[in-house]
C-alpha cells in the first residue's frame, strides 16, 4: 500500500515536469507583445531572450527579420516595408520558436495604411512684379497618393501657367512626388494679383485627410503717371524688359538722354499738357524675346517712336502687341529688325501715321490691315528685307519651310510666278504714298498692268500741269499709278515679263534710280526655276526726257 503510494506520487511529479518543458520554458521572453508601424514602413527592435536555441519567422512576406535564428540572448531588428494599402491597416504574426517546436512567442505586427492626401512644398507664393526674361518661374513639389490635375483659373491664365511633368502611381496608395515648374508674367498694371491654383482629383476621393490648394499673389506695377516723370519711369522699364545694349545715364536730366526728344515751347503743336513730356524716342541694340513692352503706352505723347535692330531677328514670330495701338498721336513709326510677323486688329488705330517703315522683320505678307482707308494719312511704306533666310537661287535648299521664309512670299499669286502679282496690285492704287520700298523680298511673278480699278489720267489735268502736258500723248486716258510716288523700291525680288507703259513713262521714273531700285532683280532663281529680270529695260533714256524735258538734267 505504501509503495503505491510512493508511486502516485512521483508520478504526479513527472507529469508536472514534462508539462513545464512544452510550455513555460523558464526564460523564454520578448520584450515587446505588438508593434505598431507607420504607412510608411520603417525598422523596430525586439529583445528575445531563450535559454536554448530559437528561430524566428514572419507570416507576411512585407516583414522581415535579423537574424532569423539565436541562441539565448538576442537583438532582432525588426523591417516593416511601406504599405500600397489607402486607409486599410494591415497584420502579421512572427513566431519565435525553441529549438524542438516545444514552445511558440508571437510578436503582432500592425501597420496603418496610407491616408489619401496631397501636399505641396509650399502653400503659398508671393511674386514680385517683374524678372528678368527666363527667370520668371517657381517649382513646387507636389505628393500625393491619388492623381491630380491642375487648375488654374481663366482669368489667371494669362499670366500663370506650368511646364509639362510627369507623375505615375505605380506603387498602390504609396506617395509620389513629382516636382511642377510654374511659368509666370509680370504685372503691368497698378493693382495687385492674386490667384488660388486647385489640384483636382477624381470623383471617389472624398476621404482625402489633406489636399493643398497654392495660392499666388503678385504685386503691383509702379504707377506711371501722364507726366515727365512718368515718361521717364516707362523709359526705364521698357530699356529693362528690351534689354538694351547701351543704357541711359539715370543721373542725367531726361532731357540730356541719347535718342529721347522732349516737347519744347517752340515745336509746332506743343501744349501746356505735353510740354516736356517725350516727344521723340528711339531704342536701338536690344534682344528681346518678348516683343514690345506694355509699358509704352504710357509715352502718350509720342509723335515719334523707332525700334531698331532686336538680336537673332529671324526666330521670332512677334506681333506689335496692343500697347503702341494706344499711342494715337503718332505720327513716324519705325519698328526695324525686330522679328514682327504679324499685326493686330487694333493697329487701325493709329490714323495720324504719316511714315511706317517695318522693314527687315519676318513678314510672310503684306497685312492686309495696310490700306488707305485705314491709314488716311500714311504717306511713306517700307517693308523692305522681310526675308529670314539669304539664299539667292530658291530651287535649292533652304534653311527654312517655306511658309516661314518671310519675304512677303505668301502674297504671290497662288505662288504662280506667272501671273500679276496681287499685292502689288493693291499698294500701287494708294494713290496717295509719296514713297513705297519693297526690295529685297521674295516678290515674283509679273508687275501689273493697272488697266482697271485706279483713275486715268485727263485731258485738262495733263494740259495743266507744265511737267505732264509734254507727256500727254503717253498719259491721257492711262493708268494714273502712285501718282506722288518719288521713291519706289521694288529692285532684288524675283520679278520677271515686261516693264509696262504706266511705269516706263512715269513722270517720277528717274526719281527712282530705276537701273538700282526697279531693274534690278535677282540673279537666281525662284522656287519655281523662272530666272528673274524684265524683258523690255530701255537702253537709255532719251524717251523719258523727251516726253519730260522739264525734268532733263542740265549739265
Amino acid at each position: 500500500m505504501k509503495a503505491k503510494y510512493i508511486l502516485s506520487i512521483m508520478a504526479l511529479l513527472i507529469g508536472a515536469s514534462c508539462s513545464d518543458d512544452n510550455e513555460n520554458t523558464p526564460g523564454f521572453t520578448l520584450d515587446e507583445k505588438e508593434i505598431q508601424m507607420e504607412a510608411v514602413g520603417g525598422t523596430r527592435e525586439v529583445h528575445v531572450s531563450v535559454p536554448g536555441n530559437w528561430t524566428a519567422t514572419p507570416s507576411e512576406s512585407w516583414v522581415q527579420i535579423s537574424p532569423t535564428n539565436g541562441k539565448s540572448s538576442e537583438i532582432c531588428v525588426i523591417k516593416v516595408d511601406t504599405t500600397i494599402l489607402a486607409n486599410k491597416q494591415r497584420e502579421a504574426i512572427i513566431n519565435f520558436k525553441t529549438r524542438n517546436d516545444a514552445e511558440t512567442r508571437s510578436l503582432k505586427i500592425v501597420q496603418a495604411g496610407f491616408d489619401k492626401a496631397l501636399t505641396l512644398s509650399t502653400t503659398s507664393v508671393e511674386l514680385e512684379n517683374y524678372a528678368d526674361y527666363g527667370k520668371r518661374y517657381f517649382d513646387v513639389e507636389v505628393t500625393s497618393n491619388v492623381d491630380f490635375k491642375v487648375d488654374i483659373p481663366q482669368d489667371a491664365a494669362t499670366w500663370l501657367s506650368y511646364d509639362k511633368y510627369k507623375f505615375t502611381l505605380d506603387c498602390g496608395a504609396r506617395p509620389r512626388k513629382t516636382t511642377i515648374r510654374f511659368n509666370w508674367e509680370g504685372n503691368t498694371d497698378a493693382t495687385n494679383r492674386e490667384a488660388k491654383i486647385n489640384f483636382l482629383v477624381a470623383e471617389g476621393n472624398e476621404d482625402m485627410v489633406k489636399h493643398d490648394a497654392l495660392l499666388i499673389s503678385q504685386e503691383r506695377a509702379p504707377e506711371i503717371t501722364p507726366t515727365r516723370e512718368g515718361d521717364s519711369l516707362a523709359l526705364v522699364i521698357i530699356e529693362r524688359k528690351l534689354n538694351v545694349a547701351v543704357k541711359w545715364d539715370k543721373n542725367e536730366s531726361l532731357m540730356n538722354w541719347p535718342q529721347v526728344k522732349l516737347w519744347e515751347e517752340q515745336d509746332k503743336g506743343c501744349t501746356p499738357e505735353n510740354l516736356g513730356r517725350v516727344r521723340a524716342v528711339e531704342f536701338s541694340q536690344f534682344i528681346t524675346k518678348e516683343g514690345i513692352p506694355d509699358e509704352i503706352r504710357y509715352l502718350t505723347e509720342l509723335e515719334t517712336l523707332s525700334f531698331f535692330s532686336n538680336g537673332n531677328k529671324f526666330m521670332y514670330s512677334f506681333d506689335t502687341g496692343t500697347a503702341i495701338t494706344q499711342l494715337t498721336k503718332l505720327k513716324n513709326l519705325r519698328i526695324y529688325s525686330f522679328g514682327l510677323t504679324t499685326l493686330p486688329p487694333d493697329f487701325v488705330n493709329l490714323k495720324n501715321l504719316v511714315t511706317l517703315d517695318l522693314s527687315s522683320n519676318n513678314f510672310q505678307e503684306v497685312p492686309a490691315i495696310l490700306t488707305p482707308e485705314n491709314f488716311p494719312n500714311l504717306r511713306h511704306l517700307s517693308l523692305a528685307t522681310n526675308r529670314r533666310g539669304h539664299e539667292i537661287d530658291l530651287t535649292g535648299t533652304a534653311r527654312y519651310p517655306k511658309e516661314e521664309w518671310g519675304g512677303l512670299y505668301g502674297s504671290n499669286n497662288n505662288n504662280n510666278s506667272n501671273l500679276s502679282n496681287p499685292m502689288l496690285e493693291r499698294l500701287f492704287k494708294w494713290e496717295n504714298l509719296e514713297s513705297l520700298v519693297l526690295s529685297n523680298n521674295i516678290i515674283k511673278g509679273t508687275l501689273p498692268k493697272m488697266a482697271y480699278g485706279v483713275p486715268k489720267y485727263t485731258k485738262e489735268e495733263v494740259e495743266a500741269n507744265d511737267t505732264l502736258k509734254t507727256a500727254a500723248s503717253v498719259l491721257v486716258g492711262k493708268p494714273k499709278v502712285l501718282p506722288h510716288c518719288k521713291d519706289l523700291r521694288i529692285g532684288l525680288n524675283y520679278l520677271h515679263g515686261d516693264l509696262p507703259d504706266w511705269l516706263l513713262h512715269h513722270p517720277y521714273l528717274m526719281f527712282w534710280s530705276p537701273e538700282i531700285s526697279i531693274f534690278n532683280q535677282n540673279r537666281g532663281k525662284d522656287d519655281q526655276g523662272i530666272m528673274p529680270g524684265f524683258s523690255n529695260v530701255p537702253t537709255s533714256f532719251e524717251y523719258f526726257y523727251e516726253l519730260y524735258p522739264i525734268l532733263k538734267p542740265k549739265y
